[in-house]
Parts: structure tokens; sequence; C-alpha cells
């Protein structure tokens, strides 16, 4: 079993954590990558899939069928995020189901939900039976409440899922949701961390834009000028969004990882 690490109050937390869900389009990758992995103490990050199509950054790639060598990193690390791809995900439980105990190298599975169809809540519910059926401890899975703005419909589709959960005894706050993905994905285009978004770089990025609108005014801008005007309001405005969201990601990240009860918290250590 693993130790989760915690340190000062400050300090990011080491922690090893299992992206999982059976269906596609469920956020396990922005999950990852932008609420999870800039939160943690120097991680390493592993995606499980078929092909390397979707990797980016220092993230690593892996199949079901190297599983055992991310086992052997899990072991010796102490903050690690794998990612479950939806393509490997049977293979990924088939391959954890041989491996018996395997389970017991992560502190948390987090299973990000988004309430866009009846399909999906089912395919999340499956997932999370599998995941108990293993072996993994209800008070180890945790869950990602992800609204999807798109819908707008009086039938709460959580509904079904959190009486899944009590009944499983799973813990589950559903104010741990993660929104507004479009500025990551803006981030990520932009070529921006999480670190860059700060105010200080929001006012560097504003002072920049000015120079060169006020340069317009004066004479025709070059088409290099364009450009990186245009790339400076795009870095504005997607500073603004990130800056007015993070902190609402830090608590949920600590509602996820870190706000949860002595008992849990025993169990990990």
């Amino acid at each position: 079993m693993t130790q989760a690490t915690y340190q000062t109050p400050n300090a990011k937390p080491q922690l090893t954590v299992c992206i999982i869900n059976s269906s596609g389009n469920s956020g396990k990758t922005i999950s990852g990558r932008w609420l999870v992995k800039p939160r943690l103490q120097d991680p390493k990050y592993y995606r499980i899939g078929f092909n390397d199509r979707n990797i980016s950054g220092d993230e690593i790639f892996a199949t079901a069928r190297n599983l055992i060598d991310v086992h052997v990193e899990l072991m010796m690390d102490t903050s690690v995020i794998v990612e479950v791809e939806m393509s490997e995900f049977e293979r990924t439980i088939d391959r954890m189901t041989q491996m018996m105990g395997c389970h017991e190298d992560y502190d948390f599975f987090l299973v990000p939900v988004v309430d866009s169809s009846p399909k999906l809540i089912a395919d999340s519910i499956g997932t999370i039976k599998i995941l108990v059926n293993m072996g993994v401890p209800p008070h180890k899975i945790r869950i990602l409440f992800n609204r999807d703005p798109g819908r707008h419909s009086a039938y709460d589709y959580f509904e079904e899922l959190t009486d899944t959960l009590d009944e499983l005894k799973i813990p589950y706050d559903l104010n741990a949701q993660f929104q507004c993905y479009d500025f990551y994905e803006k981030l990520e285009t932009l070529n921006l961390s999480l670190e860059d978004v700060t105010e200080h770089n929001l006012i560097d990025a504003k002072a920049h834009l000015k120079k060169i609108t006020e340069k317009g005014k004066i004479h025709r801008l070059t088409d290099t000028e364009k450009a990186a005007k245009a790339f400076y309001v795009q870095v504005v405005l997607v500073q603004r969004s990130a800056l007015a969201y993070k902190s609402e990601h830090d608590e949920v990240f600590e509602i996820l990882f870190q706000n949860y009860p002595e008992s849990d918290m025993a169990e990990n250590c």
C-alpha cells in the first residue's frame, strides 16, 4: 500500500492517482493535465493508451501490456499520475486483475463523470463497481462531478450516480466540480502552463498588448506585429479566465485529495 505524503501547509502533496472511466468524453485528460498534475509535487504522468497520438509535453506513453513497468515506477516514486484511456480500459482492468493487489499501489482512483447522458452515467457507475469488485476500498475512490454546460434539463443524471455511491459507501462531495474547460484548452494551444497564469504575467501581457496597440496608432503594423498583437489578445483573455477560476479549482483539488475524514487518512498512512 502506498503512503500519501503530506508536508507543510503550502507544499504540494505527493500522491499516486489513477484517473479512469470506461467512457470517453468524461474529462479524464483535461482533469489530469490541468487539475491534478499542476498541484502535485514533481509528478510523473503516464497515459495508458492504444497509441501515443494524445501524448503531450513530458507525459509518458504505455500500453496495458506494459502496465507492470508503470507499477514499478509507482512503487519507486511518490507522485505519479496514471491516466487510462477508454481504448485501453478493458485491457488495463484485465492486466490489473492478473497483477493481484496492484490497486494498493495507488493512493486514489479518480473517476471524472460528466452529466451529459444516461449512458455516460451508466458507464461511470460500471467503472466504479469494477474498481470496488477489484478490491479498491471505497475511501480511495474519488468522484469528480463535471457539469455539461451545453445540456439544459430538469433531470439530474447525477442522482442515479449518487444513489450508487451511497449504496457502496463511497464518499463524495457535489462541490467537487471541475468547470470551464475551454480556457485550459486555450492555454494548451498558446503553449502556456498553469504556472504561467499569474497576476504578474497578466500585467506583462497587458503591457505588451498596449505597446503594440499604441504603435499601431502611429503607423501601420507589420504582419509580424499583427500576429504578435493577436497572440497577446488571446493571452490576456485566457489569463483573465484562468485567474478567475484558479482558486475555485484549488478548492476542488483540496476537496478531492486533502479534505477528507481522519479515518480515511489513517487508511493511507
